[in-house]
């Protein structure tokens, strides 16, 4: 099987639990990537359309789910493909989650998933521009995405935010309670 090597960033507190889990589990941290990937991706069945630059946006545009995946994996491919041009990575960004937020709102968990990793994802990326203020913001929101799937019984997002605790910013917590009372 022909495999290809995959660098992205994350915060140093997805390391340090990366780490730990790894740890735990008696792996290396690409193994756990690996399996998790394959789990949450390869094996579940997950239909992800081949992308074509004229078809896949109109039909994800009709509420293609499969369309709307490929969208927001092409654009996060943009992301990975241009770590040194902090522009063409924003553009990225903003795809990703536009299309992920999508796919997530047609209700199945492994696209809400996703669109919490790309938050995240976009949080660190933002705290690595210098910008913790909107930093701040999207991780808030990435937290208050995985709080609604933890309520809806998922089991990885409740450990996870129960982990989140000890290693998130204060403000974080806080910015995702002004954010919840926002929409009340």
């Amino acid at each position: 099987m022909r495999t290809e090597m995959l660098n992205f960033r994350v915060t140093p507190e997805l390391v340090e639990a990366l780490t730990r889990a790894a740890q735990a589990e008696k792996v290396s941290r690409s193994e756990l990537m690996r399996r998790v990937l394959t789990e949450r991706i390869g094996s579940r069945g997950v239909e992800v359309a081949p992308f074509d630059p004229i078809e896949t946006p109109k039909l994800a545009a009709r509420g293609h789910i499969a369309a709307q995946r490929s969208m927001a994996c092409h654009a996060w491919e943009t992301v990975n493909q241009n770590e040194h041009d902090p522009a063409l990575r924003v553009i990225g960004f903003v795809e990703a989650l536009t299309f992920a937020r999508m796919a997530a709102l047609q209700g199945e968990q492994r696209d809400a998933e996703v669109f919490v990793f790309l938050l995240s994802q976009f949080a660190a990326f933002q705290n690595e521009q210098g910008r913790s203020d909107i930093g701040t913001r999207f991780e808030a929101a990435a937290l208050n995405a995985a709080n609604i799937l933890a309520d809806e019984g998922n089991e990885a997002m409740a450990d996870m935010i129960a982990r989140s605790g000890d290693t998130l910013d204060p403000a974080i917590f806080a910015e995702a309670r002004r954010q919840r009372e926002a929409v009340r």
